[in-house]
């Protein structure tokens, strides 16, 4: 097989960009995708091994982070398993979203860590809530769709009343609690964000609204 540094060097056939993303896709499948978890992770070169955080030393259960399944956003699949169908291992990873303790009743956290930061719990960033609906979607599984169709229900609807609170749309927003903006970090969290209303269209123009029908 060609080496990538050949590819770059070579003419741009359609069979060259066919390589190239068969190289992309096994590299991913090598370095980002951990079988046991059934979810990606950000890889660190130095240190050549997968970033797995853990709440406390000695805990047998690593930190969750939202952005170990937005591969399934840009139609990356888990790789083949010897024994289980594509199906079957594709579905391990959408009950490894729904077991990782992200899922609260005020969105998708970020990350389950809880640090005071802005990226960490218990903050609900709303970009991140669509690449998550939208990989659930792109399954094709039943349960996925299912799951998508409630954290796009819920997601609205705690944008609807925290707007009715106060006035507003939330930057990010609080998964702990219903209908309450985030908060931590370096500065103080804006109002009348251009992603959360984004987001939020996007959202009413597929379900209907917090009441809607997901269609």
């Amino acid at each position: 097989m060609a080496t990538l540094s050949d590819l770059l060097k070579g003419s741009q056939s359609s069979a060259d960009w066919r390589e190239r993303a068969t190289m992309r896709r096994d590299a991913f499948d090598l370095y980002f995708w951990n079988e046991t978890l059934a979810r990606w992770h950000d890889y660190n070169l130095t240190e050549g091994a997968q970033i797995i955080r853990y709440p406390s030393h000695g805990a047998s259960k690593p930190h969750a982070s939202a952005s170990s399944w937005i591969p399934l956003w840009a139609r990356v699949r888990p790789p083949l398993h010897a024994s289980l169908s594509p199906g079957t291992q594709l579905g391990r990873v959408v009950s490894s979203l729904k077991e990782s303790g992200l899922i609260q009743i005020g969105g998708v956290l970020t990350t389950t860590a809880i640090s005071s930061q802005q990226w960490d719990a218990p903050n609900a960033w709303p970009p991140l809530q669509l690449l998550l609906i939208e990989g659930l979607i792109a399954t094709g599984l039943n349960d996925a769709r299912l799951t998508a169709e409630t954290l796009e229900k819920d997601w609205l609807a705690t944008n609807y009343k925290a707007y009715n609170s106060s006035g507003y749309m939330y930057e990010k927003y609080n998964a702990f609690e219903f209908g309450v903006g985030g908060g931590g970090g370096e500065y103080k969290p804006q109002q009348g964000f251009g992603w959360s209303n984004g987001v939020a269209l996007v959202m009413l123009n597929r379900s209907g609204g917090p009441t809607g029908v997901f269609c």
